[in-house]
Order: C-alpha cells, then structure tokens, then sequence
C-alpha cells in the first residue's frame, strides 16, 4: 500500500505524526471516500428522501452515500442543496458569520464555503467571495447564483488588489488556502503525482502572502480563519506560527469540534523538526521565542479518525489596539449610458413583486447599470471596481429588449411574486423546463416564477396557455429525480 505516495509524503507524514498513525491512515485510505450534502436552510422545501445522518460539526449538513446520486436532481439546479466533502465544511463553523457582518471568501473557487457562508447569514451584510482564476471565478459566480445569494459579490483578482480597497472593512475573513492537497488523495489518487517538497515550500510561501493581505483588511475585532485541505506541518502549524509571529496583535484562539485532532504543539514541532530535515530548516529560520504561538491551538481532521477526507484549521483574531489604517478610496464604478433599464426594471417590479419588494431593495441597495444589465448593489461592492458579480443582477438587455435576469428569479421567494407556476417534485413539467422546453399552464399571462415547491427554478412567460422558457441556454441539461416517494 505504502507505493501509491511518494516516500517523501510517507516519510513526511511519519515524521509529523507517527508510525501509529500513517498505519491508521492506510487502512483509512483503502475504505470508500466520504460524501456530504448541505442543504440550503432557506428554501423551504419538503425534501423527498431520507436525508441520512447529520454531519456533526456543521449545521444543515448530512453525509450521503456515494450511489446517492442527487448532483443531477432538480432539488440541485434550484439551490436547495449543495454537494462538498464533510471536513471542508468546518472551517466556515469555525468563523461562525452572522448577520448584518462584511465576511470575505478569499480564496472561494468554487463556491462550497461561500454558500455556506451566505445561507448562515440569510442573505444580510455584506459576502464579498474571490478566486484569482477566471475559470474557477465563472463557477464560483455560477454556484452563487444558484443559491441565490443576493448579497454577495464576486471578486477575480489576486489578494493584494482587495487590499486596496478593503482596508481593515471585514468582520471576517476565510483563507481557504491553495495547497497541496494531500487530504484529497483518496479521492483523486492522480494528485500524490504533483507532491513534493519543493511544493510544500512553495505553497507556504504562498499562504504567508495571501494571509498577509487578509490581515490588511480585517478589522481590529475581527476574526480570520486559515485552512488548507492538507496534513504536513509546513503548510499548517509553521504558516500560523510565522504569521502570529509577524503580527503580535494577533491571537491563535482554541478551536474544538468533534473527531477533530488538535494541532501539533510547538512541543511536537521541534521533535518533528528532530525527525525531518526540511521541518527543521523551517524552524531555524522562526524567532527565537516562535514556540510561544500555541500552535495546538488550531486543529485538523484526519480520515483514519473522522468521517472525511481531511481538514486543518486554525482561527485567529486581532486585537484592538491603537494601530490605525487608512482606508483606500473606493474606485470609481461607472455604469453604461443606457439608463433605461432601471426605468424598465421599476415598471415590472411594481406589475410582478408583491406589496413594498422593491422600496425594501432600495433601502439596503443601490441600483446600478454596468454594461447591459441592472445590478442591486450593497455597500461594500461599490469599493472595487470592476467585479465579475457586482451583487445580485435585476435586468438585462436581451435583443434590445429588457427581460428580468436568471439571478434575480433564484433569489426569491413565493410570497414575492405575484404569479408563480409551483411545480411540484416528480411532476415530469420539470424535466423539460430545465432542458428548455416549453411548458403548459392555466390562468397565466406575462412573466412567472418557476418553482419546484416553492423553491424558484427559473422564469418563464405565459403566452396564451404556454409558458415559454426563459431558463438560461448553457445551464439546459437533462435533469432527473433522485427519488420519488
């Protein structure tokens, strides 16, 4: 078993933890990989299958077996549930966002921690959520829009770009770190092919600078959370370590979840240290008085002792004090000459949406034209310019015409709106809505909220008898039921 790892990650992880525990962690590794499901706590929907047992450390979670295949269910295209491994869902537990908060995703791609952020805060504050890869932004924006997290924008530029603009302005920051990746080995085993430990290195380096710029843009108060879905020390404890070390306003808070190990302590550092050169190397470079950062304080899931693939975690906060920072000007947004839209938008919010929806949105959000579509906007968003998802999209020109926009429909709720088409599960209407076609209705006329029991689908327009579809062309697809009771 030991040679499908490069001895380096064996001797590595030995080092670290012990021979017991690589034992543990190959027999561990030769049992099926562990599946988990969210489900989205706003939509309000019966679910039609057994949901299965609750992930213990985090809120509306459950693990699902790997026949369950629930990825193509149209419960999934309407955002009620999202699919992500069960460890990886602890680190937005430990940040722990609130209503009303600016919480930044900083490394976000695809989108698991953002949704989970944004459900636990319904859709309050501000969620500002950033991957550096135009590739992985498009499907983190995609993931956003599905949950219909209209307070969220969606950032693509490198960590020192946000800081700019985003000086000391977040509640809470999540570094969900790029690394090496080791606790998804079970599940992608081509991945042990890109380890070594020059990566290692590299990556670490790597985290030190996106971490430093996170500390430019949290609030003294604030609290950060840095994970790394990986094992060695190097990427872990020693990144906390150094980054403590640079900011003394900084504290390593405790951190305890159930089946999570705590992190090495600077005790088990040094005999790692003893046991592996390049763990060494790392400390000889530390401060003097580095073994002061309780480093055990953060901690980390293996899968021979939790029911996942395998998570660190560590939380710090920064303390009041009299440090000041001047927070950057806000680059200036400039929206397209055609104004138009947001006449065009107030004409039909105020034919479809129910009572004061739209005064409500204008209360919390500025409504703004950027190249050909109508964007409601919350405060934070106007600081950086341009975004990919400047927040939640209203309206957009569509042949020059003006049509209500895909990310506006998966943002509401039943009683919003004035006509819906509720659809409900198993009732095959569904299926070929999400493959585009048109569909029959009764006693409709203009534009209709597409629901599949409440929880919005998409629109349509009810044309004598027939709803025509306005489902986005490159999300149509064939859907099916996972279950119908």
């Amino acid at each position: 078993m030991d040679n499908v790892f490069p001895e380096g990650y064996k001797k590595m992880f030995v080092s670290s933890f012990g021979e017991s525990a690589w034992e543990a962690y190959l027999s561990a590794y030769i049992e099926p990989y562990t599946r988990g499901m969210r489900i989205h706590p706003l939509r309000k929907v019966a679910f039609p299958f057994t949901l299965g047992t609750s992930i213990p450390w985090a809120a509306n979670a459950y693990f699902v077996s790997q026949a369950f295949k629930i990825g193509n269910d149209p419960l999934h295209a309407a955002g009620c549930l999202y699919l992500q491994e069960p460890t990886a869902m602890a680190p937005v537990t430990v940040l722990a966002p609130v209503q009303g908060e600016n919480i930044l995703d900083l490394c976000a791609a695809p989108g698991g921690k953002t949704t989970q952020i944004g459900a636990l805060m319904e859709n309050t504050g501000f969620l500002l959520a950033n991957d550096p890869h135009p590739a992985r932004a498009e499907a983190l924006a995609e993931n956003i829009e599905r949950w219909g997290l209209s307070h969220t924008a969606v950032a693509n530029v490198e960590p020192k770009r946000l800081s700019r603009s985003y000086r000391a302005f977040f509640d809470g920051i999540l570094v969900d770190a790029p690394c090496s990746g080791e606790g998804l080995f079970r599940r992608e085993p081509e991945a042990t092919a890109h380890w070594s430990l020059e990566n290692l290195m590299k990556n670490a380096m790597r985290q030190l600078e996106i971490l430093e710029e996170a500390y430019q843009m949290l609030k003294p108060g604030g609290r950060l959370v840095y994970s790394t879905c990986t094992f060695n020390p190097i990427e872990n404890e020693l990144v906390c370590a150094k980054f403590a070390m640079a900011h003394p306003d900084l504290q390593l808070l405790p951190i305890a979840l159930p089946e999570m190990d705590a992190a090495l302590s600077p005790t088990q550092l040094k005999r790692a240290g003893q046991a592996h050169p390049l763990i060494q190397d790392v400390l000889d470079t530390m401060p003097s008085n580095w073994d002061a950062v309780p480093t055990h304080h953060a901690g980390r899931f293996f899968p021979h002792h939790a029911k996942g693939e395998g998570h660190f975690i560590a939380r710090f906060i920064k303390q009041h004090s009299a440090v000041s920072f001047n927070k950057a000007k806000p680059d200036r947004i400039t929206s397209a000459k055609n104004r138009t839209l947001k006449t065009d938008f107030e004409s039909f919010a105020k034919e479809f949406f129910i009572n004061d929806w739209l005064e409500q949105l204008k209360n919390i959000s500025t409504l703004l034209t950027i190249g050909d579509t109508l964007y409601a906007l919350t405060e934070g968003a106007q600081l950086i310019h341009p975004l990919l998802r400047p927040g939640l999209a209203l309206m957009r020109m569509e042949h020059e015409h003006a049509v209500p926009h895909h990310s506006l429909a998966l943002s509401l709720r039943s009683e919003n709106v004035q006509q819906e088409l509720r659809l409900h599960y198993g009732d095959g209407r569904i299926l070929e809505y999400l493959r585009g076609q048109t569909i029959p209705c009764d006693n409709l006329s203009g534009w209709v909220l597409i629901t599949i029991d409440g929880a919005p689908l998409g629109w349509g327009k009810a044309v004598n008898g027939v709803v025509k579809n306005h489902y986005p062309k490159g999300l149509r697809r064939s859907y099916g039921f996972a279950s119908i009771d």
